[in-house]
Order: structure tokens, then sequence, then C-alpha cells
């Protein structure tokens, strides 16, 4: 078992996140609660975070029914090891994509995932309400070495509609189970 420190420690502010607002009518003004991020704030000792991950666009706007495209560049080849995250409030993050391309089957089809090397994109096609959440890549290429690295580096996120969050780059033995679901026992 593997001590924790305090996540307020693991906390970064996010200067430029990615945020897609739905132009329906819809309204929502939610906050992403600190412990909902927990996986991302762990420090798991012999984690590295060398590889520097870049998403964009910093703001998108689209209608229920649009067709939105993230992008998320890594500092070097990954070898499609990328996945992409969606998480809504109170939930923990669910992989919507994994290996650059797979489609998790609890995701619709309108959800995609392409890239190779170090450019990676997730396409939402015919946006839905449902869709509202936070989406984040995260690289599984280089994930253990035998000294533990720190490195504060945000994460890239896409917020949808007033939603904010923080968090850091920490940790290398996974949180994440076989699935790709968080593993935090």
């Amino acid at each position: 078992m593997h001590s924790l420190h305090s996540l307020e420690d693991f906390f970064i502010n996010q200067s430029h996140p990615v945020q897609l607002s739905l132009q329906s009518g819809l309204s929502m003004d939610m906050r992403v609660p600190a412990q909902l991020l927990g996986l991302l704030l762990l420090w798991l000792p012999g984690a590295r975070c060398d590889i520097q991950m870049t998403q964009s666009p910093s703001s998108i706007s689209a209608s229920l029914g649009d067709t939105v495209k993230l992008t998320c560049r890594a500092s070097q080849g990954i070898s499609n090891s990328l996945s992409w995250y969606q998480q809504k409030p109170e939930d923990a993050p669910k992989r919507v994509i994994y290996a650059a391309s797979n489609l998790d089957n609890r995701f619709p089809s309108r959800f995609s995932g392409s890239g190779s090397g170090t450019d990676y994109s997730l396409t939402i096609s015919s946006v839905e309400s449902e869709d509202a959440a936070i989406y984040f890549c995260l690289q599984t290429y280089q994930t253990s070495i035998s000294d533990a690295v720190m490195i504060k580096t945000p994460l890239p996120l896409l917020v949808i509609h007033g939603w904010t969050a923080s968090f850091s780059c920490r940790s290398t033995q996974s949180p994440l189970d076989s699935d790709g679901d968080t593993n935090l026992n």
C-alpha cells in the first residue's frame, strides 16, 4: 500500500481549459468536487511525467447535433498509447477511447478516436446534452521508472459549460484497472 500525500500538494490551476458550450438553452453551473479528481492526484511511486500532453482547442462552442473535435499532442511519440476519458459530476472518470482509436463499449459510436505518433483526436459526432462532461487525454506509454519524479504540469481537459477543475501530473503505478476504470482501493 502506498502512502498518499495531501491533495492540496497536487493541485495546479488550469488557466486555459478547453470549453464546449452547448447552445440549446441548456444551463449547467456545476463544479467538479476535488475528490472526483482523486485518481489524477495520487502520488504513486515510480511516476513520471516527462511526456507532456497538450490538448486543444482552448474553447469550442457547439449546438446540439454538431460535431466537435478535440486534439491532444504528445511531446514525443507514444505508440498509440493514448486514452480519452469522460468525467461527469459525482462520477469517476470513464474511459471513452483506448489505444488511440478503440471505443469502450459503454459509449455510443458517435464517439471516435484517431491519431498516431504524437497527434491524436477525439471526435464527438451529433453532440447530445448527455455529452456534457470533462474530457481529457491520458498517455500510458511511459508509466514506470525507478525514481519518483514530481512535475507540476496541468493536464489538458475539456470543460463543458461552466465546469472548473484543477489537477496536476503525478504517479506511475496506474490507478486504473484493466478496463480503464478507477482503481483507488
